[in-house]
Order: C-alpha cells, then structure tokens, then sequence
C-alpha cells in the first residue's frame, strides 16, 4: 500500500526576503555599496 508523504522542502530558509534581494541587487548594479554593507544595514 501508497501512503501520500507530505511535502517537505529541504535546505535552509533564505536570509534575505525576495524584496530584499532585489533591493540589494539594485543597489550592487548603481555600484552604491558592497553585499555585505547591504546587509548590515538590513540589521
């Protein structure tokens, strides 16, 4: 007998939401600040 598993996604959850990440991407293209700036002031 097939029992029906529940989805589970695997891996960790990402750091940055999908907003974020583009905002990030955004400002990296402008060249106004590095990654890891970015994400400092996120905090």
């Amino acid at each position: 007998m097939i029992y029906g598993y529940a989805q589970v996604k695997l891996g960790r959850k990402p750091k940055l939401t999908d907003h974020q990440r583009r905002e990030a991407v955004a400002r990296r293209e402008k060249g106004e600040e590095a990654l890891a700036l970015f994400a400092v002031s996120l905090k």
